[in-house]
């Protein structure tokens, strides 16, 4: 079994379906970027960061990154395993939104966090030699960039998609993987280098290394200069994973906008952290 799959399996388990969703934000809903927060996931300290977005949750360890799908039934998804990566590698917040997030339960006030800071980025430093890797928003769909510096191996970055059922690059060049309950698609990953006249593209995309690794194929570049390598996986957030109900809805002189109601989550055997097994007001807001 690879070492990878007990602690997924656990952070699944562990990751909160969150409880009522409530946004305080001067922008529309519908454009509501997607923001990265400090881990707080309770028993699971190698959460760095987190984020949600409308279709998955999102968590980052220093050796992977871990998708978990929103749809009903048991917690299900995948992690992306740096394969070959510093296991040391660090994780910072870059670019402060000013906003927070504040996470209020009524019936367990102990789990109340409050004032939890939004990030724009997320920057793995020193992944691979001479190689970065930063999570970003980019209008609604989350991207991830290797980030390779002059003289940076492309070949050493190896991937594996633990937790797929099977991986394949369709006609488009996206690389599909499949899971228990759907698809996570990364599309086909753009390369260039930056330059004074602008991005200078480059030839590449996925390349497959067995039933759960893949990599990525570069055509020629010039190694004395940076290269970016950027797939995408699109996506949106508003409200929660299961039934969410709206009560009550105001803005304020400033613009924000509040949000409240109730979230009815799918019953468990152990509750998760930061969930009910029964109704009750409690309230998410983002600024």
């Amino acid at each position: 079994m690879p070492r990878c799959l007990v602690p997924f399996a656990g952070l699944l388990a562990a990751f909160p379906a969150w409880s009522v969703s409530a946004s305080v934000s001067s922008v529309s809903a519908a454009g509501l970027p997607i923001v990265f927060e400090p881990g707080h996931v309770r028993n699971a300290p190698e959460v760095k960061f987190l984020a949600r977005t409308h279709r998955f949750d999102l968590l980052l360890t220093n050796s992977a990154a871990i998708l978990r799908h929103h749809r009903g039934g048991s917690p299900t998804g995948l992690a992306i395993e740096w394969l070959g990566a510093n296991r040391h590698a660090t994780l910072e917040g870059v670019s402060r939104t000013g906003g927070t997030s504040n996470y209020l339960f009524s019936s367990s006030p102990d789990r109340c966090l409050r004032s939890v800071p939004h990030y724009q980025r997320v920057r793995y430093d020193s992944l691979y030699p001479g190689i970065g890797l930063v999570f970003h928003d980019n209008n609604g769909k989350l991207e991830f960039d290797f980030v390779l510096s002059p003289g940076a191996d492309p070949s050493r970055i190896r991937l594996a998609a633990r937790g797929a059922r099977g991986m394949r690059i369709d006609d488009a060049g996206d690389l599909v993987l499949s899971t228990a309950r759907g698809e996570f698609r990364l599309a086909k990953p753009l390369l260039y280098q930056p330059s004074p006249e602008g991005n200078r593209p480059v030839e590449g995309g996925f390349v497959l290394q067995g039933r759960d690794i893949f990599s990525f194929r570069t055509g020629p570049y010039d190694r004395q200069q940076p290269l970016i390598i950027d797939p995408t996986l699109s996506t949106s957030y508003i409200g929660g994973q299961d039934v969410d109900i709206v009560s009550s809805v105001a803005t304020d002189s400033s613009g924000n906008i509040y949000i409240t109601g109730i979230r009815r989550p799918r019953p468990s055997p152990s509750p998760p952290p930061h969930s009910r097994t029964r109704s009750s007001p409690a309230m998410r807001m983002r600024s």
